[in-house]
């Protein structure tokens, strides 16, 4: 356009072209969206003697709305994975902006989302959602699948553990966990244990240890409470006689109220033993030993009174 042409704007009346000082802010400002007709011609040169020109018809028809962009305006519900699992966009709500500056919900499936992997573990994996041709992103994170507990069992009686193997690790009464060391190479944690330390009340947690990418399994926990003492040994005396009957290596006595000391029966009866002099008034306590190997308290005592023989 320049300053020698006249239009008609959808059949209105021929105006001026002022292009003398740039365009011209009022055919600027005519809206060419939609439907309508512009008639240009060359304006009547009186100078020259010349009528207007012929017009030149443009036409301007309504433009197709487009999609100009996508995003994600409510995330989806799961971004962390565990591998192996399938993607899931439950939750997710993408809103397209078209080009007559509208908006609406787009609808999407698994098969709009693109990179997607749960081969194996990793921090932030990128995710990409196309609708239209159009794409936006955002991020999940993959963690490693997290073990079964292991299968490992107390005997609370005995206080024992059974199943325990160098894979695992164990938390002792809510300590730190400790690899589980049988051969005391790495620790004696556990062989100090095994001595005493499953007597009376104590929790022991168990788990598989973690390695490499794979994280620490779930937790056994094995519960140990204080067992019942077990009751005195079956040993009787006769007071006549001032002789004891039924003793044997498993237990240990005490002659008037001195310290415990282990009857040593393995070859036969102990001399020390028998050289206790139960003649007059005397009182010998007689119980079966800690049982270190079976992780058994001393038991009860039985009680054996000696008097004055008439």
């Amino acid at each position: 356009m320049d300053s020698t042409m006249e239009y008609s704007y959808d059949g209105a009346a021929y105006v001026m072209y002022d292009g003398f000082f740039g365009p011209d802010p009022v055919f600027n400002a005519l809206d060419f969206t939609g439907n309508h007709t512009l008639l240009v011609r060359y304006a009547d040169d009186i100078m020259n003697g010349l009528p207007a020109s012929l017009d030149t018809t443009l036409t301007f028809t309504t433009n197709p709305v487009t999609l100009s962009s996508i995003a994600i305006t409510t995330p989806a519900t799961k971004l962390i994975y565990t591998v192996g699992d399938m993607l899931d966009i439950a939750g997710m709500v993408v809103t397209g902006t078209y080009s007559d500056a509208s908006t609406q919900i787009e609808t999407i499936t698994a098969a709009n989302v693109t990179g997607f992997n749960s081969a194996a573990a990793v921090a932030s994996q990128t995710l990409t959602v196309t609708v239209g041709g159009k794409t936006t992103t955002y991020t999940v994170e993959i963690k490693a699948a997290i073990l079964a507990a292991p299968p490992v069992t107390n005997d609370d009686i005995t206080n024992e553990v059974f199943g325990m193997t160098t894979a695992m690790e164990f938390s002792y009464d809510g300590g730190p966990y400790v690899i589980y060391d049988p051969t005391g190479t790495v620790n004696f944690d556990w062989i100090n244990l095994e001595f005493d330390g499953f007597l009376g009340d104590h929790t022991l947690q168990v788990r598989y240890a973690a390695v490499g990418q794979t994280p620490a399994s779930l937790v056994t926990t094995l519960t140990f409470t204080t067992n019942p003492l077990r009751p005195g040994p079956p040993v009787t005396n006769n007071d006549t006689d001032n002789t004891v009957s039924g003793m044997d290596s498993t237990m240990e006595y005490s002659y008037d109220g001195a310290a415990y000391v282990m009857y040593d029966g393995f070859f036969g009866p102990d001399p020390v033993f028998n050289a206790l002099d139960f003649t007059g008034n005397h009182t010998l306590l007689v119980r079966y030993a800690d049982d270190i190997m079976n992780g058994l308290p001393a038991s009860l005592d039985t009680t054996l009174t000696f008097t004055t023989n008439p």
